[in-house]
């Protein structure tokens, strides 16, 4: 279920920009690829007074059915009642699960230091550049909870996973010695549940053995400096930039991926991986430029064979998986055209219920879907009434 959809601007940004035409209906999609089978407005009607007068609803304070914002709804019930086959199907599971935890993220935010984020914090801001570069490198990945099954996956990746309870490290190492592969970075297990700093050494919770390595101080960095880092793990580049954040560390079981290149720390190692049961720990302590990431990804998306779907950047692939096969999206998020290679798979447009195939030109904010026909009384007919005038003034 999306709990809660503004079907326009909301009214408590900083800059509170109106959702462009087509905006609206791609965000609904993308929670139905995802795998809602409900969609819920905030707020249906705009209130009259109070702090969210102004936040986007389905009925404006004019009270009609003309305006912009209440047609885009009824395009999008109309596409939804057409999509009625894909209720109760699950999404396709990724080979790659990542974990975003709320109290990680608390309890970073409770402590002073490390290096503060402008209107953010570490831990969100780790888990968006990394899933970021999955995507990039055309790697499917599912964002899941520190209590999710681990051994669905191929790959799990922990993003400045500033707090680890010993019980969860025990998990994520017993996903690992059956052999998952798992992807820590900088800031992983300082603390504890309690938000209490680990003894024995960094990373704590028993992870220094998994991990083969001593994490012996952490350096924050300045925004006009930066470390050279070089390693074979960035692919092509060899090169990269460490910023931010600059973890010193010492190789004990682990082998040596990347190295720091200079400041008094120059040689020391910086991506490490280690051999853990029949899997394999992956640790990168500095915080890298996102094509880095990319580049990091892409080559051990070769070295272990996961799967990859390689789209232009800003098109995104979902699916949710049913008895009868499965129902494919494809997302174009950019605000400007984008040619794609559809080969022989035939999708339909979903504006205008147009099949395309082969080398099709994808328009701003366009979805094309594959799996289900959409018929043509389903399309965006932007004078389609849903509810009278005097149906709207009794609701």
């Amino acid at each position: 279920i999306q709990m809660e959809c503004s079907p326009s601007s909301v009214n408590w940004g900083k800059i509170n920009k109106l959702k462009r035409p087509g905006v609206h209906l791609q965000e609904v999609l993308q929670a139905v690829a995802n795998g809602a089978d409900v969609i819920h407005y905030f707020q249906w009607r705009k209130g009259r007074g109070g702090y969210e007068k102004y936040h986007g609803a389905v009925v404006d304070h004019e009270g009609g059915t003309d305006s912009r914002v209440f047609k885009e709804c009824a395009q999008v019930g109309r596409i939804l009642n057409a999509l009625a086959p894909v209720v109760g199907l699950p999404p396709e599971r990724a080979p790659v699960a990542m974990i975003y935890d709320w109290e990680a993220r608390w309890a970073l935010e409770a402590s002073a230091g490390p290096k503060k984020v402008s209107g953010g914090d570490r831990h969100t801001e780790a888990c968006i550049e990394h899933f970021r570069a999955l995507r990039s490198a055309g790697i499917e990945v599912d964002l899941i909870s520190i209590d999710a099954d681990f051994s669905l996956y191929q790959v799990v990746v922990t993003p400045a996973l500033y707090a680890l309870s010993e019980d969860t490290a025990r998990r994520l190492s017993s996903f690992t010695e059956k052999g998952g592969t798992w992807i820590a970075t900088y800031l992983t297990a300082y603390v504890d549940e309690h938000n209490l700093c680990s003894g024995g050494g960094f990373p704590g919770a028993g992870l220094r053995q998994v991990f083969g390595l001593w994490n012996e101080e952490v350096d924050y960095l300045h925004d006009d400096e930066k470390i050279l880092v070089s390693g074979d793990v960035f692919g092509s580049k060899k090169r990269s930039e460490a910023r931010d954040i600059v973890e010193h560390l010492h190789a004990e079981s682990a082998r040596e991926l990347a190295t720091l290149e200079s400041d008094f720390y120059s040689g020391s190692p910086i991506v490490l991986s280690n051999k853990w049961g029949s899997g394999e720990a992956i640790y990168l302590g500095a915080r890298l430029d996102e094509s880095s990431y990319t580049s990091f990804y892409e080559d051990l998306a070769d070295r272990i064979g996961l799967a990859r779907f390689k789209l232009p950047s800003g098109v995104v692939r979902k699916t949710r998986v049913g008895a009868d096969g499965p129902v494919e999206f494809l997302f174009n998020y950019n605000r400007h055209e984008v040619l794609i290679e559809l080969g022989d798979a035939c999708f339909q447009r979903v504006l205008d219920g147009k099949k395309c195939r082969g080398k099709t030109l994808l328009r701003p904010y366009d979805t094309l879907l594959r799996g289900i026909t959409l018929q043509p009384e389903a399309g965006l007919a932007l004078d389609h009434p849903v509810l009278e005038q005097s149906e709207l003034q009794a609701s």
